[in-house]
C-alpha cells in the first residue's frame, strides 16, 4: 500500500473512533509529511512507491494504534 492509501485506511479509522486526525505539510524541501493523530504525531514519508510492513507497523507503534489494522 502506498502513502495515500495508508493515510486514507488511517483516517477512515480515526473518524470511526473520533479521534483528531491531520496531516500536515511542511514549508522545507523533503518528502516527509507529519500525521497528527489525537496527541501523538509522526513523520511519514510521501511516496507513491509502497510502503514497507516495517515502516508501517512503526508509524502505528508511534501512534499508539498498532492494534487498528494489520498491514
Amino acid at each position: 500500500m502506498n502513502t495515500r492509501e495508508f493515510i486514507r485506511k488511517l483516517r477512515r479509522k480515526a473518524r470511526k473512533r473520533g479521534i483528531e486526525f491531520d496531516i500536515k505539510n511542511h514549508e522545507s524541501k523533503g518528502s516527509h509529511r507529519t500525521i497528527y493523530l489525537g496527541d501523538r504525531k509522526t513523520r511519514i514519508p510521501w511516496t507513491t512507491n509502497d510502503l514497507t510492513t516495517g515502516t508501517v507497523s512503526g508509524v502505528l507503534k508511534q501512534l499508539g494504534v498498532d492494534d487498528w489494522f494489520v498491514p
